[in-house]
C-alpha cells in the first residue's frame, strides 16, 4: 500500500531501496521502481564533445566487426559503459548508455521483481511456513 506522505517524501529525499534489475520496492513508501538501461551503438566516430575523455582512444583498435558484436551483445563488452561514447576494444562499435527509472504503484509480476525481492519473499513465505508448523506441534 503507498503511504502518499512517505511519497512525497522520498521524491525529494529518495527512495530507500538500491536500484539494479528488476523491480523493488521501497521500503518508506511502498513505491515500486526499477531501472532501465540501454545501450547506444553506433559504427562511425562520434563528435569529439560526445566522447567519453575518461577513457582514451587505444592506438591500434579494430574495426567495427557485426560477428563481433553479435558476441558482446551475447557476453558483455570489454568496458564500463558510460553515458559518453567510447570505443569497445573487442567489437569496435561506439557505445554509449541511456539510463532511465520507471515507477509504478502496483505490485509488478513476481518474475519482473528484482532476485532481490524474490528471494526475500521466498525466504518470508518459508519462515511463515515454520511457525505454522511449530504452532500445530506445540503442545496446548
Amino acid at each position: 500500500m503507498i503511504n502518499l506522505e512517505e511519497l512525497d517524501i522520498c521524491r525529494r529525499r529518495g527512495h530507500s531501496r538500491v536500484l539494479g534489475e528488476g523491480w523493488s520496492q521501497c521500503e518508506s513508501c511502498g513505491w515500486w521502481r526499477r531501472e532501465l538501461r540501454t545501450i547506444e551503438e553506433r559504427e562511425d566516430e562520434p563528435q569529439e564533445s560526445e566522447m567519453d575523455t575518461s577513457r582514451p582512444e587505444i592506438p591500434g583498435t579494430v574495426a567495427p566487426n557485426p560477428a563481433e558484436l553479435l558476441i558482446c551483445r551475447r557476453r558483455g563488452h570489454g568496458h564500463t559503459i558510460r553515458s559518453r561514447w567510447s570505443r569497445c576494444e573487442s567489437c569496435g562499435y561506439w557505445l554509449r548508455e541511456h539510463r532511465s527509472i520507471e515507477e509504478r504503484e502496483g505490485e509488478p509480476p513476481e518474475e519482473e521483481m528484482s532476485l532481490e525481492t524474490q528471494s526475500a519473499r521466498i525466504l518470508d513465505n518459508v519462515n511463515k511456513r515454520m511457525i505454522e508448523l511449530l504452532r500445530e506441534r506445540a503442545p496446548t
